[in-house]
């Protein structure tokens, strides 16, 4: 029974620790309770896990384990019970302390270990291991059985508390230069009623966000040179060379691109549907006459795509049941081209109604298991398959951008390209840059004929007050978001499961949910803690981080991301 009772309990530990191998891989972190965040999408999930067969061998590396444990267990069992039988001589009381006894002390010496310190006021933390500046070093010698365990106990339906929610929404004001100037109880606290000069400009829109594309893969910034698309369009283009994601999950860069919220810790927002609507892109241009279309290649139930964009504010979500079945290759559907192409007459269809679209495309070749077509003319030569799969999706790009200037409605359309995050390529600092910075591209040639390069810093949350200052639209804003042409920030701030960050022009700050902090000057990655020496630049970034994050909980916390003519 005891060998059966080990068999059954130790199997979940044996698979999360080779699971943890390539959770760690990916995002640079310990196996945790994020690993279940796509749980209402679980046959998609587990299609998209063994469809990739650089997985399969920590599946072959858990049985091995596992096999081996159990051929243990019979041979301690068998050794265990041979010598159970106890010699005449051996007294009663020796017999009960061999029993009974000896069980007692190895139960105690368990618990003790499991406990892992003898002080009475706390029991070890994941940040007992932490012993170093260095991350990697850290979390070498955490259990990540432990680890889940830790972050499933500790998990929380409410927000972490950064700051007092009056100090910070008064912080925003100040930050989005918002004149308060009404107490009705139903208006947002940060909207702004935002009026241009002149008429709109009319313009379709078209917005693309990339699957795991980050300035850390493009040659324009020293990369592996995977992405000649991208990098000839930003000298064609309005360009943001300091763009952020507000996470590292894709549905993070839907909802900021779209929404302007940032990544909240712990939240899931697109498995939100409340009375409410955000009042975000597709809201907003729906209102002003536009067509919304979103355009993915797989299933649009995955994290809830679907049921929260048709919620707000898009008319048409397209996505593999939509395509022929012969043109599935994965189990993340349609390779990216052939949903550009499917796309064109669709807003050919749009335009001849006579009226504008927004057109919102989620590619997904980019992302394990990577899978390129053969039918294509296109042949990527990189190394491995992994990069292939980044120059077929900038290849993708190129063609979708060729052919679309064969349709009448291309030179009245702004086009608008970035990640929905980056990818780790490195961890550097734990709370990985390649994961954030991501590119930002605004390709019009009749409004940006030789194009322009922005450096100041922005997020995805910029994206829409941006792109709709250049329609020259009248809205109300009521994100955290800002019109980087109008207006300047002097940090970005994001997150990943368990950190947050805020960077600037030289500065680095990351804030661990464990409690430490760091400030790296990060221009060359320098490794070397700055928290201590330059205290007034760290607090004046943690604050800016603080404040941000707070006043986000707070708004979607009290539904407060509609226009007031909503609420």
């Amino acid at each position: 029974m005891s060998v059966i009772y080990c068999l059954v309990f130790f199997m979940p530990a044996f698979f999360i620790c080779a699971a943890d191998i390539p959770f760690y891989t990916q995002f640079g972190e310990r196996f945790s309770s994020t690993a279940f965040e796509w749980n209402e999408s679980k046959s998609f999930m587990l299609k998209l896990i063994f469809s990739n067969f650089s997985y399969w061998g920590y599946l072959f590396l858990f049985l091995t384990f596992y096999g081996g444990y159990f051929v243990l267990l019979r041979r301690v069992s068998s050794a265990f019970l041979r010598g159970s039988e106890q010699p005449e001589n051996v007294t009663y009381s020796g017999r009960l302390f061999k029993r009974i006894g000896i069980p007692i002390l190895i139960a105690a010496l368990l618990f003790l270990c499991m406990r892992g310190r003898i002080s009475a006021k706390s029991p070890m933390q994941e940040g007992t291991a932490f012993i170093s500046e260095y991350m990697f070093i850290n979390e070498l010698s955490l259990n990540p059985v432990f680890t889940l365990y830790n972050s499933l106990n500790n998990a929380k339906r409410s927000f972490v508390s950064f700051t007092k929610d009056d100090d910070a929404i008064r912080a925003v004001w100040s930050y989005l230069h918002v004149s308060k100037t009404t107490d009705n109880p139903d208006m947002s606290p940060v909207e702004r009623v935002i009026v241009p000069n002149g008429p709109p400009s009319q313009m379709n829109v078209v917005v693309v966000i990339m699957e795991s594309m980050c300035t850390f893969k493009m040659g324009e910034y020293g990369g592996p040179d995977l992405t000649p698309q991208l990098d000839s369009l930003i000298h064609n283009s309005l360009y943001f060379s300091n763009i952020y994601s507000s996470g590292i999950h894709t549905f993070n860069g839907i909802y900021s691109t779209l929404y302007g919220f940032p990544g909240i810790l712990q939240w899931q927002p697109l498995l939100q549907l409340n009375h409410i609507k955000y009042n975000g892109l597709s809201s907003i241009l729906r209102d002003a006459g536009y067509h919304t279309i979103y355009f993915t290649t797989h299933d649009d139930q995955f994290d809830n795509v679907g049921g929260f964009l048709r919620y707000n504010g898009f008319d048409k979500i397209i996505s593999q049941t939509d395509y022929p079945a012969s043109a599935v290759i994965s189990v993340l559907g349609v390779p990216d081209h052939f949903m550009f192409n499917y796309s064109l007459p669709v807003l050919d269809s749009m335009s001849k109604s006579g009226s504008n679209f927004l057109s919102v495309f989620m590619t997904a070749s980019d992302h394990g298991p990577w899978k390129i077509p053969t039918d294509i003319s296109f042949k990527p030569d990189a190394k491995n398959e992994q990069d292939r799969a980044t120059q077929y999706a900038d290849w993708a790009i190129g063609n979708f951008l060729k052919n679309a200037s064969q349709h009448a409605w291309f030179k009245n359309t702004i086009f608008v390209f970035l990640g929905d995050h980056g990818l780790s390529m490195g961890h550097t600092y734990d709370l990985s840059l390649s994961y954030h910075h991501i590119p930002l591209i605004f390709y019009s040639p009749v409004l940006f004929p030789k194009g322009k390069i922005d450096s100041g810093f922005g997020g995805q949350i910029d994206v829409y007050p941006t792109l709709l200052h250049l329609l020259n639209l009248p809205y109300k804003n009521t994100s955290l978001g800002m019109n980087l042409l109008s207006e300047k920030r002097p940090y970005i701030y994001f997150s990943d499961d368990d950190k947050i960050g805020c960077i600037g022009p030289k500065y680095y700050f990351i804030h661990r949910m464990l409690g430490n902090e760091s400030l790296y000057e990060y221009s060359h990655l320098d490794k070397t803690n700055l928290i201590s020496q330059l205290p007034l630049v760290a607090d004046s970034m943690r604050q800016y981080l603080y404040n941000n994050l707070q006043a986000a909980q707070w708004l979607v916390g009290h539904e407060k991301y509609g226009s007031s003519n909503q609420q």
